[in-house]
């Protein structure tokens, strides 16, 4: 495997990619995000027939200044097994640099996935989270 210089230079590049694929894949989390330097994250569970629902807005990681266009546009999607948006849910928050929560809920049991499209100033963000079942 390692006989020749180009199977040696072929041999560790393969190792590199896989090396990034891994790191990315451990780092790289959908249900997790930043829009205008405030922490996202989604997340969702599932009791008797209900999904629940919970997008957090963390303190910011930098001030600034408060505007009129401090305006939150989420719109849910609740998502069957093959990623096939079954209800569609939209909401505006008024952000005010402090932890807010936006909380909803479906009546379906067989949602396996949460997207959220989060649009604040002039930045989007689509975060995913899959549906614990408790």
């Amino acid at each position: 495997l390692v006989a020749t210089r180009g199977n040696r230079f072929m041999f560790f590049t393969l190792v590199i990619v896989v090396a990034v694929i891994f790191i990315n894949g451990i780092f790289n989390k959908p249900d997790r995000a930043f829009i205008e330097h405030v922490p996202l994250s989604l997340s969702a569970f599932s009791f008797e027939e209900n999904v629940y629902v919970s997008l957090c807005f963390d303190n910011p990681e930098k001030k600034f200044e408060k505007t009129p266009d401090s305006v939150i546009n989420v719109e849910f999607q609740f998502l069957d097994a093959n990623k096939m948006a079954v209800e569609k849910q939209s909401f505006t928050l008024n952000y005010e640099e402090k932890e807010t929560f936006l909380r909803t809920t479906f009546h379906d049991y067989d949602i396996f996935y949460i997207s959220a499209d989060v649009s604040f100033r002039q930045s989007d963000q689509n975060l995913l989270c899959t549906v614990e079942k408790r």
